[in-house]
């Protein structure tokens, strides 16, 4: 005798009004919001923005100021976080360079994508040897990981700024 298996219906829902459904950013931030260290890097990401953009009037000195007679000094109220041995306050110097980062990582990342875009595209329209010739040079920039690509142009360039 064979037994007849009932499956259970699936629920249908009805259609969320309007006012139920979520604004997509309202959404992503909801998500967003779960994972404490994404946003505490937000709020990193945020202040050195924040920092580079309002650096001019958030260092306490100019970036190339010396001061020869307070030459590696230790943290104090007037350098927090001391001075170089050319007198130069590191407190102000970070601040400046947050502005130079905030310049310099979109730029870089623009440079790559296009450059990318354009052999990518070249090596995928004309295949055989240009493609091969394109993906060899690929493997060889891939070899050589950014932070010895970068000491070699630190040690080949002659330095024109001391620190």
């Amino acid at each position: 005798m064979e037994h007849a298996i009932s499956r259970p219906r699936p629920i249908i829902l009805p259609e969320p009004t309007y006012a139920e459904r979520r604004h997509p950013w309202l959404e992503f931030w909801r998500r967003y919001s779960r994972n404490r260290l994404a946003v505490i890097g937000l709020i990193i990401a945020l202040g050195m923005i924040f920092t580079g953009l309002f650096a001019p009037w958030l260092a306490p000195y100019s970036y190339t100021q010396q001061d020869l007679r307070n030459t590696e000094q230790l943290p104090s109220l007037a350098h927090p976080l001391g001075t170089d041995r050319l007198g130069r306050d590191q407190l102000s110097r970070i601040i400046w360079g947050a502005r130079t980062a905030i310049i310099v990582a979109p730029s870089v990342t623009i440079v790559g994508v296009t450059l990318g875009l354009i052999f990518g595209t070249m090596a995928g329209f004309f295949g055989g040897r240009i493609d091969g010739l394109i993906m060899r040079v690929a493997d060889v920039l891939a070899a050589f990981p950014g932070l010895l690509f970068a000491f070699l142009l630190a040690f080949t360039i002659e330095p024109r700024i001391s620190a």
